[in-house]
């Protein structure tokens, strides 16, 4: 596990500027990513291989409204990438955000993930329910008899 702090990330609607031969990152964004990793590298986060839980405290820089999920992960995902926290963001298997009063910016948190984590596969759970409910009902023979 990892942890270490952040500017504040640019939103997801102020990553890329559309010009004239298509989209391209943002200067907003090109100086978050420079400030950005220079703070990450002071910190010498510890590198995570393979899967990956990312969990993001922020501080809200002023009172204006904010949605937490459209700034909260791209930005800090793809920096990570690349500087090599973890491989690939494709890898990440959970995604965990929320504010807090103190503070400024981000504080991170990359852990390695369990590919089932403490989650069970949905269709295990089921089957142990119709299971323990066929448990429960009367045969078919008293079925046929109430009909």
């Amino acid at each position: 596990m990892t942890e270490f702090y952040l500017p504040f990330p640019p939103s997801q609607n102020h990553i890329w500027k559309k010009t004239p031969t298509g989209m391209r990152i943002s200067k907003g964004y090109e100086d978050w990513q420079l400030l950005a990793g220079i703070e990450l590298k002071k910190q010498r986060p510890q590198k995570i291989s393979g899967a990956y839980r990312l969990t993001i405290q922020a501080t809200r820089p002023d009172n204006r409204r904010r949605d937490l999920d459209n700034f909260a992960f791209k930005a800090v995902n793809d920096l990570l990438v690349k500087h090599g926290v973890v491989e690939d963001d494709s890898l990440c298997e959970m995604l965990s955000a929320r504010w807090v009063t103190n503070g400024e910016g981000v504080c991170v948190r990359v852990e390695p993930a369990a590919v089932e984590d403490s989650w069970q596969p949905v269709g295990r759970v089921v089957n142990r329910v119709i299971e323990a409910a066929k448990t429960r009902l009367p045969d078919d023979s008293q079925n046929q008899e109430l009909g």
